[in-house]
C-alpha cells in the first residue's frame, strides 16, 4: 500500500509497530506529526480468530487478544492525534472494524 501512495506522489512514512504498545506507537504518531502534520489516519482493526464457516470459538486469551489489537489498538493510534488535530483545527479520523465480529 505505502509504494502504491508513494507512486501517486503521497509522502509515506511506515513503521512495523504492535498497536498494543501503547509508548511506542504514541512516540512514532506523534514524532512523525510533528515532522509534517497528519492530515489522514485511518485506524484498521487487525485480527480475528477463526473463520464463521468453522464454528470457531475461540479460547478466552485469544479473544482478549483480539479486544487488545482490535479495540485498545485502534484507541491507541486515534489517542494521540486528536488534541493535536483539535489544536490545528483540522484533520479526519477513519476506523475500519474488524471481520472477527462476523465470527461468533
Amino acid at each position: 500500500m505505502a509504494e502504491a501512495c508513494k507512486k501517486l506522489g503521497a509522502d509515506v512514512v511506515t513503521a512495523a509497530i504492535d498497536v498494543r504498545e501503547t509508548d511506542r506507537l504514541a512516540e512514532f504518531i506523534e514524532h512523525n506529526d510533528r515532522l509534517t502534520p497528519i492530515d489522514i489516519a485511518v485506524a484498521n482493526a487487525g485480527v480475528t480468530g477463526g473463520r464463521p464457516q468453522d464454528a470457531y470459538v475461540e479460547p478466552a486469551a485469544e479473544s482478549l487478544a483480539l479486544v487488545a489489537i482490535n479495540v485498545i489498538g485502534v484507541l491507541n493510534t486515534i489517542q494521540p492525534l486528536l488534541p493535536r488535530m483539535i489544536e490545528r483545527r483540522r484533520g479526519r479520523i477513519g476506523i475500519v472494524s474488524s471481520i472477527a465480529g462476523l465470527v461468533p
